[in-house]
């Protein structure tokens, strides 16, 4: 288990580099858009785990770590 910090993984957050579409954002992070009546304040669900080689991919970049606080340490995630 790790910890998520969902204002640091915001599609605003994303696209302050890139052009992530809604649907492009929801598909790198597994998640679908859930019925926002139902749970207020849950506007998404996770459809699956993200596997660890998954996350790495972009905290392994250089630009993100420089840009937000995307590090590659074990501690940024496993707390």
């Amino acid at each position: 288990h790790v910890f998520f910090a969902p204002r640091a993984h915001s599609r605003d957050a994303c696209n302050e580099c890139h052009t992530f579409s809604e649907t492009e954002y929801l598909d790198i992070f597994k998640l679908k858009r859930g019925d926002e009546k139902a749970e207020a304040g849950k506007i998404f669900y996770q459809t699956a785990p993200m596997r660890m080689d998954e996350c790495m991919s972009c905290h392994a970049v250089a630009a993100h770590e420089a840009a937000t606080t995307a590090s590659e340490s074990c501690g940024s995630c496993h707390r």
